[in-house]
């Protein structure tokens, strides 16, 4: 899959499109240090995301990462209900790391100097 963004509508569309002909493998979703437009977005995609691979049923072989520069989810007041929902959706959950290097050719991601 190629590195796409949910900040722009035409690149949100084809993550979708990338997501729906994806039958197997891992996503990883980054979320930038605190403060950025729309804090909720990056775990709402993320949701969204997971919410996609279950309906078509590739929950088993479709594993969704998502690695964040924070502590905790964005905005604070919603930090535990985002990670409860993450939880229940079984997206992986990865505070206090950054996404340093995407190599979407060998599909590899470094975050703080480790793989993904």
């Amino acid at each position: 899959m190629r590195n796409h963004h949910s900040w722009d509508p035409g690149h949100a569309l084809a993550l979708g499109a990338a997501l729906r002909r994806l039958e197997s493998g891992n996503v990883v979703f980054g979320v930038p240090p605190a403060p950025y437009k729309c804090p909720p977005t990056p775990y709402e995609v993320a949701l969204l995301a997971a919410d996609l691979v279950k309906e078509l049923g590739r929950s088993g072989r479709v594993k969704i990462t998502l690695v964040d520069a924070n502590a905790n989810p964005q905005p604070p007041p919603k930090a535990r209900m985002f990670k409860e929902w993450l939880n229940k959706v079984g997206v992986e959950y990865v505070p206090n790391n950054r996404v340093v290097r995407v190599d979407p050719e060998n599909k590899v991601v470094d975050r703080q100097g480790r793989e993904v």
